[in-house]
């Protein structure tokens, strides 16, 4: 066989399964305010090394912190934003401009050692009063169990 028929060949079965997997993504859209998003990062095969206690889960929110600051598209937004991390678990809360700035951040959180799971329950506008499970944080709104962490 020769590497142009194993390379067609490969096309072939390549091509329909990324257009069913950028379809499924594109018909998830970005109204959901609750998207939960296995980390799969090259830490993945080190998560069992992490500990899970506070001082992991204040390195996963600093990493992260950290890449947004380093990101220009946030210098007007950092504000807004909240990153909390329990045993692992990372929840994104409060508002973005956009739903790009939404999904890099999830990105950011993805590729953070140690994580196991995100939650972005990041916004794409400022909401009005916080309901009575919410409280004030970073300029909006978050769960009221949520530890809030704003970033200067």
């Amino acid at each position: 066989m020769t590497k142009r028929s194993i390379s067609l060949k490969s096309g072939v079965v390549l091509l329909p399964m990324m257009a069913l997997l950028l379809g499924t993504m594109a018909a998830r859209g970005d109204d959901s305010d609750n998207v939960t998003i296995p980390a799969t990062s090259p830490a993945m095969s080190v998560q069992g090394d992490c500990p899970k206690n506070a001082a992991t889960d204040a390195a996963i929110v600093k990493a992260i912190q950290d890449k947004i600051k380093a990101d220009a598209r946030f210098n007007d937004q950092r504000d807004h934003i909240n990153v909390m991390s329990r045993n692992g678990a990372v929840k994104l809360e409060g508002w973005v401009r956009g739903a790009a700035q939404k999904n890099a951040i999830s990105g950011f959180a993805r590729k953070t050692k140690c994580v196991l799971k995100v939650v972005n329950r990041l916004g794409t506008k400022r909401e009005g009063q916080c309901s009575g499970t919410q409280k004030a944080c970073c300029g909006g709104c978050i769960d009221r169990a949520s530890d809030c962490n704003c970033m200067n």
